[in-house]
């Protein structure tokens, strides 16, 4: 037997069911799933039925039944509020698409806390229902997933085996003990700090902390935030509540942590000192002006209001040496010396000092009123002198000494003049200047400091107007006039030559610089005996130097 029909209303469509047995007029068939997918009244149609032989068509044979809807939750609709270690929470369900009504619902939990599929009755309305879960059975911190494995409709008894899971936090209780903090002493002015150390009962996070203060320093009811990470953090007390000198007592009464959780009320202390600051107030600087690569005196004096001892100074150095150094020295009624090194101080020029900071070496606390703390002083390094127009130059017969050379500087006084540039092969001033030698002046300043660069000169001695010509000599070997000389010409006319004549005008010698002076024996021409007699002989000498004219003259050899 076939049987054609349709489907009309919340689903729809035609299809044919085929195989149909009749029993006493009776028969059943099942409709597809796929067909009947929507929740809602359905009407049946069957339109015709035919068998092997025989068929029906046109038939309009209808009835009506409901497709319930399958209790579905998303995750979107699941919510537990996560809470702190021993208190209840609630699972809560909302914004779902259930009808309102009882449902059988069966649970479990996992993670932190762990409880097997629990089976409950709730009742949705308006697609919300709430489920306290007790305290008892969420008793371990952590992140506790709740699963819903089932839900069943009490009416349509049609049920969703879906799971659908959501997760929850349960978080500790701050807990903290003695051994957990410490507080270090301050200097008056500054912030307290209590220490959290090993605090391992305190999760990272921040908490309020709830304390008092005692002693010398005294409030209630104060709050501050402390950050906790790694079982570390420092609660800070606020300057405003730590207005006196001395001992205090800082009382922890409650933490809070940012999720809410309490401690509870809590006794656990900790005691600083509040320490007094170096009262510097009256302190004054002083520098004496040096010399380049020299040391530096300061004096401090004034500060009668600290207390004999050691102390931490930093100061701070500008204009021509901008340094900052930290000193350790003693105060005695008030009064204190240090040095700055040479190379602190490594360029001329006016230079200022400031003490920035002046600490008790012990107790590390920093001084108040440190007002006039600032001085000027000079860093000396006089400027190499300068040298007068042309002078270098100066006449070889004239025998100049480094004296004379002094006298050619500017300004003369306070000069020292040097074989080297760098050495310390201080001059006399009767040393004879030597030509082409170069020299170095230095100049020392009025505060007795010497300047570290050095002027050099070379000294030209050619500077001579004329050269002295003997009139004659006499080379008898007695060790008095044997040679016809003409002192320094070859400093003075380096590149000079010399021709002497007999009286009939025949050459007998010549030489230049390179030559020794004329012993009266003939090097030209040379007839017999070299030795040449007494007489009048004649000499021309040429200078060689573009500028002086040949000079000619005579002379009597006379052994």
């Amino acid at each position: 037997m076939i049987r054609i029909y349709n489907l009309k209303g919340a689903n729809t469509g035609t299809e044919t069911a085929s195989g149909l047995e009749f029993v006493n007029g009776y028969s059943s068939f099942e409709l597809p799933e796929s067909l009947i997918g929507n929740a809602g009244e359905t009407t049946i149609t069957v339109t015709a039925v035919a068998s092997e032989t025989c068929s029906t068509e046109n038939l309009s044979i209808s009835t009506s039944f409901e497709v319930y809807a399958l209790p579905q939750l998303e995750v979107e609709n699941l919510a537990v509020a996560s809470v702190c270690l021993n208190e209840d929470t609630v699972f809560a369900i909302s914004g779902s698409n259930l009808e309102d009504g009882d449902y059988n619902l069966t649970y479990s939990l996992s993670g932190a806390n762990t409880w097997a599929t629990q089976a409950t009755t709730i009742n949705i309305v308006n697609g919300s229902a709430d489920l306290i879960i007790e305290a008892q059975r969420i008793d371990q911190v952590g992140t506790t997933t709740l699963t819903v494995e089932s839900l069943q409709n009490n009416v349509t008894t049609c049920q969703s085996t879906s799971a659908v899971a959501t997760p929850f936090e349960i978080y500790p209780i701050p807990a903290i003990d003695q051994v957990n903090i410490s507080a270090m002493d301050i200097c008056f002015g500054e912030a307290g700090m209590l220490s959290f150390n090993n605090a391992s009962a305190l999760a990272d996070g921040n908490y309020t902390v709830r304390y008092s203060l005692s002693g010398t320093n005294s409030s209630a009811a104060n709050t501050g935030t402390l950050t906790i990470n790694n079982a570390k953090g420092i609660l800070e007390i606020q300057t405003d509540q730590l207005s006196a000198i001395g001992n205090t007592t800082i009382t922890l009464t409650q933490l809070v942590s940012e999720h809410g959780c309490t401690s509870g009320t809590i006794d656990i202390s900790a005691s600083f000192e509040i320490l007094p600051r170096p009262d510097a107030a009256g302190i004054n600087i002083n520098v004496a002006d040096i010399c380049l690569n020299t040391a530096a005196t300061v004096s401090v004096s004034g500060a009668t209001n600290l207390t004999d001892g050691e102390y931490t100074m930093t100061y701070q150095l500008g204009n021509s040496n901008e340094k900052s150094q930290t000193e350790k020295i003693v105060f005695e009624s008030g009064d204190a010396r240090f040095t700055i090194a040479p190379a602190l101080l490594s360029n001329s020029g006016d230079t200022s000092i400031r003490i920035v900071q002046l600490e008790d070496f012990i107790s590390q606390c920093g001084a108040v009123n440190l007002e006039n703390t600032s001085t000027n002083f000079a860093v000396d390094d006089p400027e190499p002198p300068s040298l007068m127009s042309n002078g270098n130059a100066f006449c070889i017969n004239d025998n100049p000494t480094v004296s004379d050379l002094v006298s050619k500087i500017s300004p003369s006084e306070r000069i020292t003049i040097y074989g080297s540039e760098k050495g310390d092969d201080v001059l006399d001033p009767t040393s004879q200047l030597v030509n082409a030698s170069t020299y170095y002046a230095s100049q020392t300043s009025a505060l007795g400091c010497e300047g570290s660069l050095r002027l050099a000169i070379t000294v030209d001695l050619t500077n001579c107007d004329n050269i002295f010509i003997p009139e004659a000599f006499s080379p008898n070997g007695d060790g008095v006039n044997d040679r016809f000389s003409i002192e320094n010409i070859d400093v003075v006319y380096p590149d000079y030559t010399i021709e002497i004549f007999n009286r009939n005008g025949n050459a007998v010698y010549k030489g230049n610089a390179r030559s020794e002076a004329w012993d009266g024996t003939a090097n030209q021409h040379q007839l017999g005996n070299k030795i040449l007699p007494n007489g009048v002989y004649f000499y021309i000498i040429n200078y060689n130097n573009g500028e002086t004219a040949p000079i000619q003259g005579n002379l009597y050899l006379n052994r």
